[in-house]
C-alpha cells in the first residue's frame, strides 16, 4: 500500500512538472510573436538527396519591414513604393550552387501578386554565411548597342520576377527583359536562356513604304525569330530587300519598333552581381537579404 501511494505521489509530481514546462514554453512562444512570427510562415529550403538533387533549392523568402510604412514612396526614387510588407518578395529557388561557374549560379525572386505597388530591388544586398556579397545594382530599361545606356532603379511589379545571377552580364549591364530580348541570346549565353518570342520582323511594317516585295516578305518570313541573318543573302533579292534584312532585323530595330507596345515588357528582369566566383556554397550556406538600412530582412539556410 505504501509503495502504491509513493508511486502515485511521484506520478503527480511529474505531471505538475510537465504542466509547468508547457506553460513556460507557451509564454516564450507568445512573447516572440506566436502565430504571427515570420518564422512560422517562411518556407523551409530543402535540397533533395542524390540522385534527385539538381542543384536547385526550393522555398520562399519574405521581405520584412525597413522602418517605412507599407506603400510609402522610396525617398531615393520618388516613384516606387518600397513594398516592405511580409511576403512582398519571395525567393522561388536557387540554381547552380554546385556549379563552379558563377555565370550559371542564380536566384529567382518573385513579387507577390497581392502587392499594391512595385517593390524596389536596387540597393538591397544579398550575402552568404561569411558576409560576402553585394548590393543589387541598377539596371537599364532596354539594353541598346552603339549608344549610352542610362541605368535606373530596378523594381518588381506584382507577380514579376528577377533572375539574380552571381557573375557578369553577357551584355555588360543588368536589364529589363522585353519581347525583343531574344536577339541578345544569338551570340551570347544567358542562364537561364532568354525567351525566343520576338515579333516577326515584318510585324507593323509598312511593306510598300519599305519597298518590300512579296518575294522579299516570303524570304523574311522564313528567318527564325530572334535571329540576325549572318549568311550571304541570295542574289535574286533586291538591294532594298537586302538593306531591310541587314539593317532592320535585330534587337535595336525591334525595340525601336515595339517599345510603345502594351506588352513590350515581359515582367522579368536580369540582374547581375558581377562577382567572379560562386556566392553560395555547394555544400550548403545561408542566404541573407539585407535592406538599405543595413538590417537583415530575412535569412535562409539550405
Amino acid at each position: 500500500m505504501e509503495k502504491s501511494i509513493g508511486n502515485e505521489a511521484s506520478a503527480t509530481k511529474d505531471l505538475f512538472l510537465l504542466l509547468f514546462i508547457l506553460v513556460v514554453l507557451f509564454i516564450v512562444w507568445a512573447s516572440t510573436g506566436g502565430p504571427e512570427r515570420e518564422a512560422a510562415r517562411s518556407g523551409v529550403f530543402i535540397k533533395p538527396p542524390a540522385p534527385v538533387d539538381t542543384g536547385e533549392t526550393y522555398g520562399s523568402l519574405s521581405i520584412l519591414g525597413t522602418g517605412k510604412a507599407d506603400g510609402q514612396t522610396d525617398e531615393t526614387t520618388g516613384a516606387f513604393s518600397n513594398e516592405t510588407g511580409k511576403g512582398a518578395i519571395r525567393i522561388v529557388y536557387l540554381m547552380g550552387a554546385q556549379s563552379s561557374n558563377p555565370q550559371k549560379e542564380y536566384i529567382e525572386l518573385r513579387a507577390d501578386t497581392q502587392n499594391t505597388a512595385p517593390a524596389l530591388l536596387s540597393g538591397l544586398r544579398l550575402q552568404n554565411r561569411a558576409g560576402f556579397g553585394t548590393k543589387l545594382p541598377e539596371a537599364v530599361a532596354v539594353p541598346l548597342f552603339g549608344s549610352v545606356n542610362q541605368t535606373a532603379p530596378a523594381f518588381l511589379s506584382p507577380d514579376e520576377r528577377a533572375y539574380i545571377t552571381t557573375g557578369n552580364s553577357p551584355v555588360g549591364m543588368s536589364f529589363r527583359v522585353n519581347r525583343c530580348s531574344g536577339y541578345l541570346e544569338q551570340f551570347r549565353d544567358f542562364t537561364p536562356a532568354l525567351p525566343q518570342s520576338c515579333p516577326s520582323p515584318l510585324e507593323g511594317v509598312d511593306r510598300a513604304a519599305a519597298n518590300i516585295s512579296a518575294e522579299c516578305a516570303q524570304f523574311i518570313s522564313r528567318i527564325p525569330r530572334c535571329t540576325i541573318v549572318t549568311a550571304e543573302l541570295p542574289d535574286e533579292l533586291t538591294p532594298s530587300c537586302k538593306e531591310f534584312i541587314l539593317g532592320k532585323i535585330g534587337h535595336n530595330s525591334c525595340a525601336a519598333a515595339h517599345q510603345n507596345d502594351a506588352n513590350f515588357y515581359t515582367g522579368e528582369w536580369r540582374i547581375f552581381l558581377g562577382i567572379d566566383r560562386n556566392l553560395w556554397g555547394d555544400e550548403g550556406d545561408i542566404i541573407q537579404l539585407i535592406d538599405r538600412n543595413g538590417s537583415t530582412i530575412d535569412s535562409v539556410i539550405y
